[in-house]
């Protein structure tokens, strides 16, 4: 990534956002050796809407 441009999101690590049968929205995210599934509710809201800034970046 060139050094002009500004942080992406992402680059803390993978995520893996997970939608079980019961409707529930997990987040599995890895970094720096460590591993965590995150279920606390405004935490994988806020993930998830980081995941989902570099599939669909802005106009």
């Amino acid at each position: 990534m060139p050094s002009s441009t500004t942080g992406r999101a992402g680059l803390q690590g993978p995520l893996t956002v997970i939608d079980t049968p019961e409707n529930t929205t997990l987040v599995y995210r890895e970094g720096n050796g460590n591993s965590t599934l995150i279920s606390e509710r405004d935490e994988v809201g806020v993930l998830a809407r980081r995941y989902a800034s570099p599939r669909n970046p802005p106009p």
